[in-house]
């Protein structure tokens, strides 16, 4: 009856993970996914933290989602024959005494991410630097090569030839009604068939209003490759921003967050913004090798945008990660497949039910 049982659109990092989720089961899959200039995951850091920057709590359920996206990046690494996530020691700088007192205090927390700190980081390093005296360690920190990740995901879905190379629109869709043969309906595009589509077009969604009544924050970031010539600092560095070391004296500087002006390229007041927060890490000498830029599909109330759409029942999205897209990917798109294929509640904190009064509103000014 269907050409396949799932279409995904878009094959970011959501998507990868989601198709993956969904051939681990079994399941068949075709995705439709065209390069778009300003996806997030062309330009990310791929850096994991369990740390919020404010607060410096635990992020939101880290310790139960990093482990499950460890097991699943170190395994499909290894099946695609590219390198593994790292984990890397993470030095965070403090502002004052004020501060490393009460990084102190979380540190003698059980389960705290923080390591007990003197203050100063480590004197072999101070020369290379800008941090001042206060700052503490973080343990389970590191980073996974997003975009070799998903290229070599997409080298395998094109072998499998499951991934069509296509502009996907939802006004080509064709809905096709339930019926006893197809209970949940289904529909037709591009002349095949299929029963759900699971869109997962990160912040381009906000542009369709199948789901643009959903609180999209969108936010610029942009990125720094860069070489030094000076001794290779091991371990990332997290002050107004982040300098992560890839080896082979070869750094990423980052992150800028813009949230009016969104260019999907990158711009000169990025540029000024990277290198001002290149001032507030290090003296080093960098050369700029690439500046990246990208759109996050960040959401207002910083949680993720997954579920079904109120008024067709087969219409999913898997959105809305944002900073936290590496460390909760593999969770997020376990629950949704889980909910689709054995009817598991997704958590509210996650699912779009919980704007439902946004779609009623959107439907009544339309």
């Amino acid at each position: 009856m269907f050409d396949a049982r799932f279409l995904v659109v878009g094959q970011g990092l959501a998507g990868t993970v989601l198709v993956d989720a969904l051939l681990e089961r079994g399941q068949s899959v075709h995705i439709a996914d065209q390069h778009m200039v300003g996806a997030a995951s062309k330009a990310a850091a791929g850096l994991w933290n369990p740390l919020t920057a404010r607060t410096l709590q635990e992020s939101w359920r880290f310790s139960t989602f990093m482990p499950l996206a460890l097991q699943y990046y170190q395994k499909k690494c290894a099946e695609r024959k590219i390198d593994p996530p790292r984990p890397l020691p993470l030095l965070k700088a403090l502002p004052n005494q004020h501060s490393l007192d009460h990084w102190n205090r979380i540190a003698d927390t059980a389960g705290s991410s923080c390591e007990k700190s003197n203050g100063p980081p480590p004197s072999e390093y101070e020369d290379q630097l800008h941090i001042g005296p206060y700052c503490g360690w973080v343990k389970g920190a590191g980073q996974l090569n997003v975009a070799a990740f998903i290229e070599a995901a997409r080298h395998d879905f094109i072998e499998l030839g499951i991934l069509q190379e296509s502009f996907f629109q939802i006004k080509s869709v064709e809905w096709m009604p339930q019926s006893g043969v197809m209970p949940q309906g289904g529909f037709k595009w591009n002349n095949n068939t299929y029963e759900y589509l699971l869109m997962a077009r990160g912040h381009q969604e906000r542009f369709d209003p199948i789901f643009g009544w959903l609180p999209f924050n969108p936010a610029q970031g942009e990125l720094l490759e860069a070489t030094s010539t000076d001794r290779q600092i091991p371990f990332i560095v997290h002050a107004s921003g982040f300098l992560l070391p890839l080896g082979a004296h070869r750094y990423l500087l980052g992150s800028t967050y813009e949230w009016d002006e969104l260019s999907p390229t990158p711009t000169e007041k990025g540029l000024r913004e990277l290198m001002r927060i290149k001032e507030g890490i290090t003296p080093m000498k960098l050369q700029i090798d690439a500046q990246l830029s990208g759109i996050r599909p960040t959401v207002a109330d910083r949680r993720p945008l997954i579920g079904a759409h109120p008024a067709q029942q087969n219409l999913y999205i898997f959105n809305g990660l944002g900073t936290k897209g590496v460390s909760m990917a593999p969770a997020m798109a376990q629950m949704l497949v889980d909910h689709l294929l054995k009817g598991c509640n997704l958590l509210p904190e996650i699912d779009i039910q919980r704007f439902l009064g946004r779609y009623r509103r959107s439907i009544h000014q339309a």
